[in-house]
């Protein structure tokens, strides 16, 4: 059997097998695929759809770091290491870098821009993560998925009022658990009656581990 031949019958197996609830043996199959044959596309596939399906934010990493080393050239699978990276608090130091340099080489991607403002915040830099997405269109910094990232730095820099707006339109993006929870953790920070504790959040930018 060719190559292609066998990366799509592991995928096939692999499908088979999370029917029969052996979900794990399922992933293990699939990533010797990805390992074992030169057409990985049908197993890489068949992992994102069970990644995403499952919202699972460190096999969404893992699949982003395949990408970044057998495609380097891959920018946008750089930008989602480094986001995922950043929000399961793991290589934080190469995943900043990486978002700075995306950022600097492509300042006007909103996408590359968004992931940078995040390492900002998770850094302990709030303000600058306000900043940056300050230079893009207010419609643009309206989508859900933007709008939530967004609400949560401007809560941890101290701007409740017009956090609360961004926040509320987070309602309407599919975000991972790990983001929604610290959407849950920003709108707690502006609905405090203290309200001083609203820069704690960036500075508590990832999720207490598990």
């Amino acid at each position: 059997m060719a190559a292609s031949g066998n990366s799509q019958a592991l995928a096939w197996l692999a499908r088979k097998a999370a029917t029969w609830l052996w979900a794990d043996q399922a992933k293990e199959a699939l990533w010797m695929a990805l390992e074992t044959t030169r057409d990985s596309r049908p197993a890489l596939e068949e992992l994102y759809r069970s990644y995403v399906a499952e919202r699972d934010a460190e096999g969404l990493r893992l699949i982003a770091a395949y990408l970044v080393r057998v495609e380097p050239g891959n920018d946008n699978a750089l930008n989602d290491f480094a986001l995922l990276s950043l929000l399961l608090n793991k290589n934080v130091e190469r995943a900043a870098r990486e978002a700075a340099g995306l950022y600097g080489r492509h300042p006007k991607n909103l996408a590359y821009a968004s992931t940078h403002a995040f390492a900002m915040y998770c850094t302990g830099s709030p303000s600058e993560a306000v900043r940056i997405l300050e230079a893009f269109p207010f419609e643009e910094l309206e989508e859900p998925q933007i709008a939530a990232y967004y609400g949560i730095f401007l809560a941890a820099a101290g701007s409740p009022e017009k956090a609360r707006g961004f926040l509320e339109k987070a309602g309407g993006a599919s975000l991972l658990p790990e983001e929604q929870q610290l959407v849950a953790k920003a709108v707690r920070a502006i609905s405090s009656p203290i309200g001083n504790d609203l820069r704690s959040v960036g500075a508590e930018a990832n999720l207490d581990s598990p």
